[in-house]
């Protein structure tokens, strides 16, 4: 079988269509090939949205703040660079966890409340509070949290941008 193969043309109109190709022997009873089914799909729209994502994902990989993506229950899904550079923990050791392990105990109820808003469809303005490195040791962060819609518009998450603003 030939699963996925990917391969461009042009078009008559000089337009560039992505293709994938698959192909699957079938076979008699002697169990010889007798026919080959073969499917064409044109994936040029999927392949766009594919570029838009990866180019959006490199977007806040670059971003010299720190980007933390969260589910509503607080939870880690996305990390990127400046994060781990600021927090000193890599994506993979982050992703998973709840965001109160960056927060020092008398700053979670903010947070916490500040999630439930987003989660409810309300603005939460711009904020400063104290955060926690991988080391214990504590900095003060300006702090934005904008809500992560899915494609049904619903939300889903959120997004917190953190700046390093100084000492706790």
């Amino acid at each position: 079988p030939v699963a996925d193969v990917r391969h461009s043309i042009r078009r008559a109109d000089g337009s560039v269509a992505r293709l994938s190709i698959n192909a699957s022997p079938m076979f008699d009873d002697a169990g010889h090939i007798s026919a080959v089914v073969c499917s064409i799909e044109d994936i040029t729209s999927r392949a766009k949205s594919d570029q838009r994502c990866d180019f959006m994902a490199a977007v806040v990989d670059s971003s010299p703040e720190a980007v933390v993506g969260l589910d509503l229950a607080g939870a880690i899904v996305s990390w990127n660079r400046a994060a781990a550079v600021l927090y000193g923990y890599d994506a993979a050791v982050a992703t998973g966890h709840n965001v109160a392990m960056l927060v020092p105990e008398a700053f979670r109820e903010q947070l916490t409340d500040a999630l439930a808003r987003i989660g409810r469809g309300e603005t939460v303005e711009p904020f400063t509070a104290e955060r926690m490195r991988r080391d214990g040791s504590r900095f003060a962060a300006r702090l934005t949290l904008t809500p992560v819609l899915s494609a049904s518009g619903d939300i889903a998450g959120a997004t917190v941008a953190v700046r390093e603003i100084g000492p706790a």
